[in-house]
């Protein structure tokens, strides 16, 4: 058999001094991977409130976990597009997430003042329910993880608006179903 034939048989032969470039691998993927993993867990009340777990993985997967007075009891999973993950993500920024504290509040500093000898600082209130669902957010990147409750006592919770989010985003209505 001649080299040419050889050559044709293997359709990628190459008989120059200096083999051709390889193109390089894609540096991006497919679908661009968020740095961004949520969890939220909502818990029960003395009534029939909806508990249930929800993550949204940073790859899109979400998984829900129905306990008590929710349409879907167990596991259940869904995917999410990127451009779903990119809005929770600036939901998560827009709400300053990482600043709050435990209690999805932005803390705030005592202000003092020193009157001759003595100090008087101001302190803050804590308020304290005894029958209303929590949500409990946590957000994890690379570079950092914090976790926040609501507990919903109060008119306007910092973290309201990112709870809807994550339920709208993971489906939450439809596995609730009739309980919501």
């Amino acid at each position: 058999m001649t080299r040419a034939l050889a050559c044709a048989a293997l359709a990628a032969c190459w008989t120059g001094p200096v083999a051709p470039a390889r193109p390089e691998p894609s540096a991006q993927p497919a679908h661009p991977v968020i740095d961004l993993d949520v969890k939220m867990e909502r818990t029960g009340c003395f009534g029939r409130c909806p508990t249930y777990s929800v993550e949204i993985h940073h790859d899109g997967t979400v998984v829900w976990h129905g306990i008590a007075n929710v349409e879907t009891i167990g596991t259940a999973t869904s995917r999410v597009s990127p451009a779903e993950l990119q809005r929770l993500a600036r939901e998560i920024h827009a709400v300053h997430f990482f600043e709050l504290d435990e209690n999805g509040h932005m803390p705030v500093q005592p202000e003092c003042v020193r009157t001759g000898t003595t100090t008087t600082c101001s302190l803050s209130s804590v308020t304290i329910c005894s029958d209303t669902p929590s949500a409990i957010v946590s957000v994890r990147t690379s570079r950092r993880t914090h976790t926040a409750t609501d507990d919903h006592c109060e008119e306007r919770e910092l973290l309201e608006p990112l709870e809807q989010l994550i339920d709208h985003i993971a489906g939450s209505a439809a596995r609730i179903g009739r309980y919501r």
